[in-house]
């Protein structure tokens, strides 16, 4: 039965989208005003939006910097759309303007290709076309417009759905693994003029790997008590002295370093206290509050910033591009490039390099109990030991610590819990 509770809630989201249609038809129909419906649209979903964050804890950022953006998605999203269609519903047939809707898809894709949101797909762009041309197809039946006056408003009737799509963009627009962005940004500010940068991911640029999967946060010594010290000794007891205790150091200094850097130069937003500081909430095997969060999706909150920048910047970028093999030079004295596989077509790829950073993590996908993103299948790591490279602390498999045990009976059982529960003096 609870299998069938999702398939319910979009059966359900379906009818009221469709619903909307004929509702609105009948609205205009009865006198009411585009700008009046509009309103009261905005104002129930501002209430019903602000009640959801309200309960969730989790207020909406006010400031300069996201209030132009606000303002478009209003714009772009609500106000252009939504007058044009209840204008255009006036005269329109309520079945027409569902067709006329069902057009996004088929606007969205080419807006994407136009912003390097997306990839171009001979089979996509086909199926979007007879798509379309069945519509159109439909829409100029004689029958379906009654008077031949109302061709004229069509343009008026394509406008949200022209509104929606870019929208959709938009918001990907300015919405891999966060080292492997954070690298490729350093990479890209730090490297000669000229030299080219190319990122290449197994999935979508801030849809794959952990990062994205963190909740808890980030440790970092921020003072008020707290110091980069008592941080690294924390790291070193937590692991039973067997860290590389230079590493351990790195790691504890440059957080101080990078958590500033997410927040003044790649945009985060994390949570903070009424004084404005950053606030730091107790984490497992931590002496002092120094886990900076963003609620509970701490990872979306670094791993979307981290995709606009990237997005943004002159990157190239292969998605959905899986690395197979280090192409080594003829004299094997040094890497060539690397081979990939185009997850789209299934085509081989070459992309020649002189310099290879490699930020795959690891592979505890091996166990039938495991935590992290499902792409972390050691293909790094089985590509470096082929190419004759060295490994070390091959033991040392990362896990999350915090998990649900409730027997082999149930797929419940290697559900990640918070880690946040140990840190509030929850126990096993």
């Amino acid at each position: 039965m609870r299998r069938l509770v999702p398939y319910g809630w979009l059966l359900f989201i379906g009818i009221s989208w469709g619903a909307t249609q004929p509702l609105a038809k009948i609205a205009v129909s009865s006198g009411y005003q585009p700008l009046g419906l509009i309103f009261w649209q905005m104002s129930i979903s501002a209430v019903v939006s602000g009640l959801v964050n309200m309960i969730r804890r989790r207020p909406l950022p006010i400031n300069r910097r996201v209030l132009p953006f606000y303002l478009a998605i209003a714009l772009i999203g609500t106000v252009i759309p939504n007058a044009a269609s209840y204008k255009a519903y006036t005269v329109l047939p309520a079945g027409i303007m569902s067709l006329l809707l069902s057009l996004i898809p088929m606007i969205a894709f080419p807006i994407a290709l136009m912003l390097g949101l997306d990839r171009f797909s001979f089979k996509r762009m086909a199926g979007l076309s007879l798509g379309l041309f069945a519509v159109l197809l439909i829409v100029g039946v004689p029958e379906a417009l009654p008077n031949a006056a109302m061709l004229a408003f069509i343009p008026l009737g394509l406008a949200p759905s022209l509104m929606y799509a870019f929208e959709g963009n938009f918001v990907a627009r300015f919405g891999t693994g966060g080292a492997g962005l954070f690298a490729a940004l350093h990479a890209q500010q730090t490297a000669p003029e000229g030299t080219k940068i190319t990122i290449a991911v197994k999935g979508l640029i801030g849809k794959c790997g952990c990062t994205r999967m963190v909740q808890g946060g980030y440790n970092v010594a921020l003072g008020g008590g707290d110091t980069v010290e008592r941080h690294f000794m924390d790291t070193i007891q937590g692991g039973k002295w067997l860290p590389n205790q230079d590493m351990a150091w790195r790691l504890c200094e440059q957080a101080v370093v990078r958590i500033r850097e997410l927040e003044n130069e790649v945009g985060c937003f994390f949570d903070r206290n009424s004084d404005g500081s950053l606030h730091q909430k107790a984490f497992a095997g931590q002496t002092a509050d120094r886990t900076v969060h963003k609620g509970d999706l701490t990872g979306i909150e670094i791993i979307n910033r981290l995709m606009e920048k990237v997005l943004a910047s002159g990157v190239e970028k292969l998605q959905e591009h899986r690395a197979v093999g280090l192409i080594p030079t003829k004299d094997g004295s040094a890497l060539a490039g690397v081979l990939m596989i185009d997850v789209r077509t299934g085509g081989f790829k070459l992309v020649r390099s002189k310099t290879v950073l490699m930020s795959t993590g690891g592979g505890p996908t091996m166990y039938k109990y495991h935590t992290p993103s499902g792409d972390k299948t050691m293909d790094g790591l089985a590509m470096a030991l082929r190419a004759g490279l060295k490994l070390r602390d091959m033991e040392m498999v990362q896990f999350h610590p915090t998990g649900l045990l409730a027997g082999d009976h149930t797929r419940m059982t290697g559900t990640v819990l918070e880690e946040g529960l140990r840190g509030a003096g929850g126990s096993s």
